[in-house]
């Protein structure tokens, strides 16, 4: 269960932070301090998943 939960949260950050550049760029334009948090949280989520998917 947690493998799958780690899996699952690596794949929301793979996808999910190349959207939102890709939205930011295209349709709205975010404040720049919002990159560079979204990334400092996608990295701490991403860690968390490999955490879950090797124990």
């Amino acid at each position: 269960m947690r493998q799958s939960i780690g899996t699952a949260l690596q794949f929301c950050c793979l996808v999910f932070l190349p959207l939102m550049v890709i939205f930011s760029i295209n349709f709205y334009n975010f404040p720049l301090i919002v990159m560079p948090v979204s990334l400092l949280i996608t990295i701490v989520i991403f860690s968390l998943g490999q955490v879950l998917k090797s124990e």
